[in-house]
C-alpha cells in the first residue's frame, strides 16, 4: 500500500513538472534549449535582441526615405527657381532655344513662334467672306445689355428668275450693335447665295426686312391691382387671351405638323424656351427650335395686330369686335385634358416626304406666295390680317459638313427652282406645277412694270388677258386659215434616228478625250456627293 502510495505521489509531482515545462516551453518559444548542466535556457532576451534589431533596422530605412524625399524637394525647388529665373525669359524671347525648332521642311510650319492671346477682333476673316467681321466690344455689349429686347418675327421668301430664298428669324427691335444691312450681307454669305443674284438679293431681302420691321406691333401687358379688397379682378375683368397656333415646319425632307394653345397675354410664356424642350422632347435639330419660336411669335403678332387695328385698350375687358373674338380660344378651361375624340388633332406628328412630295409642296407654297402678295398689293389701307391662314415654314438649307439637317453641296440646299419640261404634251402631274401661264405676278428681277394706261373697265385685269384681248382685237375680220406664204416649208418635228439606208459620204472623226486622273477622281467625287444628296433624305434630325 505504502509502495503504491509514493508511487502515485511520485507520479503527480512529475505530471505537475510536465506540466510547468510545457507552460515554460510555451513562454521560451521558439525551441527548448537546454545548457550543459541540463537546465532549460530563458529564451526572453532572445526574442528581446531580435525585437531590438529589427526596430533598429526599422529606423535606419524610415531615415533614409525621408532624406530621399528632402532631396526630391530640393532638387524640384531648384528647378522650380530656374523655370522662373531663366528659362520663362528664354521662352518668350527665343522658343527655339527652349523647345527646338519643330517640324520644319518638307510643307509644315514654323512652331518656334512666339505665342500671344489672339482675341475676336485680332482674327482674319474667314474664307470666302468679303464683309466685315462683326466684333462687338465689351462697352457696346454692356449698353446693349440695359435695353429692354423685342423680338420682331421676319420672314424672307425672295423669288428671282431661278433662285428662291426662304428664311425665318427674330429681330431685335432694340438693336444698336448691328446693323440690318451688314446682318443681311453676312445672311446672303451663310447660305451660299451665287454672287451674280446676290445685290438683287440683298436688296429685296433688306427692304423686307425693314417693312416687317416697321410695322411690328408690341404686345401691351398691363398689371392692374384690383379695384376694391373684398372683390377680385376677375369678376369685371379677363386677362385670359388664348390663341391656336399651328405648326407646319419643313426642314429638309421632315415635316413637323403640330397644334396647341397659347396665352399671349401672360408675360412668363416664352417661345424659345417652349422650342427648345419641345425640340428637346422629339429629338429634333436645332433648325426646328428656331423655326419653332419664330413660327409662334409670327402667330402671336397677327393676333396682337388685329387688336390695335380694332382700337383694343389691352386694359383685360372683353374683346368688342365679333369675329375677332371668335378667333381666341373659349373659356374659361375645365378641364386639363381633351376629349379623346379630339386628341388626335392636338398631337404633333412628324413624317418624311418623299421627292414627288415635296413638288407639290413647292408648288402650292409657290401659288400661296403669289396669291398673298396679290392681296397685299389690293389693300388700299390698313386691313384685319387674316388669322385663318397660317403661312407654311420652309427654310433654305445650309452647306455644311457637321450641323445636323445641312447638306453639302448648293444643289440640295432647296434654293434652285424646279420647272417642269415644256417640250411635248403636259401631263397631269406636270399640270400641277406652278407655271408662268398659270400665275402672274411672278416677283422677279426681270418682271413688266404693270400697265399705266387702265380703264375703269380693264382695272382689275390681268396682263395676259389684256394682251389676250388686245391680240383677239388686231385679228378681228382675218380669216382663220393660215397663208400659203406664212407656212414654214420645214417639218415641225425632226427626225434624229439614224437611218442606215442613206449612204453617208462625210469623214467620220472620232476624238479621243484624255483626262488626268486627278481631275478625274475630284469630278467623280463631286458627281458622287451630287447624286448622294440627292438621293438620301435629309432628315433633320439630331
Amino acid at each position: 500500500m505504502s509502495s503504491d502510495a509514493g508511487e502515485r505521489s511520485g507520479n503527480s509531482g512529475a505530471d505537475k513538472a510536465d506540466k510547468a515545462d510545457k507552460t515554460d516551453g510555451a513562454q521560451l518559444q521558439p525551441g527548448r534549449k537546454r545548457s550543459r548542466d541540463g537546465t532549460r535556457l530563458p529564451h526572453s532576451d532572445v526574442l528581446l535582441d531580435r525585437y531590438m534589431q529589427r526596430d533598429s533596422r526599422s529606423v535606419a530605412a524610415l531615415n533614409d526615405q525621408t532624406k530621399r524625399a528632402k532631396d526630391l524637394v530640393r532638387a524640384k525647388a531648384a528647378q522650380r527657381d530656374y523655370l522662373l529665373r531663366d528659362v520663362r525669359h528664354a521662352r518668350q524671347a527665343n522658343p527655339a532655344a527652349v523647345f527646338g525648332p519643330g517640324f520644319s521642311g518638307y510643307g509644315n510650319g514654323v512652331t518656334d513662334a512666339k505665342s500671344f492671346v489672339l482675341y475676336n477682333q485680332m482674327r482674319p476673316p474667314p474664307r470666302g467672306r468679303r464683309f466685315k467681321t462683326i466684333s462687338l466690344s465689351r462697352k457696346d455689349v454692356a449698353r446693349q445689355a440695359e435695353l429692354h429686347e423685342e423680338l420682331v418675327p421676319v420672314r424672307l421668301d425672295i423669288e428671282l428668275d431661278k433662285l428662291r430664298l426662304r428664311d425665318t428669324f427674330t429681330w431685335n427691335l432694340h438693336e444698336r450693335i448691328v446693323s440690318p444691312d451688314l446682318f443681311v450681307h453676312h445672311l446672303m454669305e451663310d447660305l451660299c447665295v451665287p454672287p451674280e443674284a446676290a445685290p438683287e438679293v440683298v436688296r429685296q431681302a433688306l427692304v423686307d426686312m425693314k417693312e416687317q420691321i416697321r410695322n411690328f406691333y408690341p404686345h401691351v401687358l398691363v398689371d392692374d391691382a384690383p379695384l376694391e379688397a373684398g372683390r377680385p379682378y376677375t369678376e369685371y375683368k379677363d386677362d385670359d387671351m388664348r390663341i391656336p397656333i399651328k405648326l407646319n415646319i419643313t426642314i429638309g425632307r421632315v415635316t413637323l405638323v403640330d397644334q396647341f394653345e397659347w396665352d399671349i397675354n401672360n408675360p412668363l410664356n416664352s417661345p424659345e424656351e417652349f422650342a427648345r424642350q419641345m425640340a428637346v422632347e422629339n429629338a429634333l435639330s436645332g433648325e426646328f427650335t428656331t423655326a419653332i419660336a419664330h413660327s409662334i411669335r409670327e402667330q402671336s403678332q397677327l393676333y396682337t395686330r388685329s387688336l390695335y387695328l380694332t382700337n383694343h385698350p389691352f386694359d383685360g375687358r372683353p374683346i368688342e369686335d365679333p369675329d375677332l373674338r371668335d378667333a381666341f380660344m373659349p373659356g374659361p378651361i375645365l378641364n386639363a385634358c381633351r376629349p379623346q375624340q379630339m386628341q388626335k388633332d392636338w398631337t404633333p406628328f412628324m413624317y418624311e416626304m418623299s421627292d414627288d412630295e415635296y413638288e407639290r409642296t413647292e408648288t402650292s407654297m409657290m401659288r400661296e406666295h403669289r396669291a398673298q402678295k396679290r392681296q397685299h398689293n389690293r389693300r388700299g389701307g390698313p386691313a384685319l390680317p387674316d388669322l385663318r391662314d397660317r403661312p407654311r415654314t420652309v427654310r433654305s438649307l445650309i452647306i455644311h459638313s457637321v450641323i445636323p439637317g445641312a447638306v453639302e453641296t448648293f444643289e440640295a440646299t432647296g434654293m434652285l427652282k424646279t420647272r417642269p419640261s415644256r417640250g411635248g404634251r403636259r401631263t397631269g402631274r406636270d399640270m400641277d406645277m406652278d407655271s408662268d401661264e398659270m400665275e402672274s405676278e411672278e416677283s422677279t428681277a426681270e418682271s413688266p412694270p404693270p400697265m399705266s394706261m387702265n380703264t375703269l373697265r380693264t382695272r382689275g385685269r390681268r396682263p395676259a388677258a389684256s394682251a389676250a384681248q388686245l391680240a383677239m382685237r388686231a385679228g378681228y375680220g382675218r380669216s382663220a386659215t393660215p397663208d400659203s406664204q406664212l407656212l414654214d416649208p420645214r417639218p415641225s418635228r425632226r427626225s434624229v434616228y439614224r437611218e442606215d439606208s442613206v449612204a453617208n459620204d462625210g469623214d467620220t472623226l472620232i476624238v479621243k478625250l484624255k483626262i488626268n486622273k486627278a481631275k478625274f477622281r475630284s469630278w467623280w467625287e463631286r458627281y458622287r456627293a451630287i447624286k448622294r444628296a440627292s438621293e438620301l433624305p435629309l432628315s433633320g434630325y439630331v
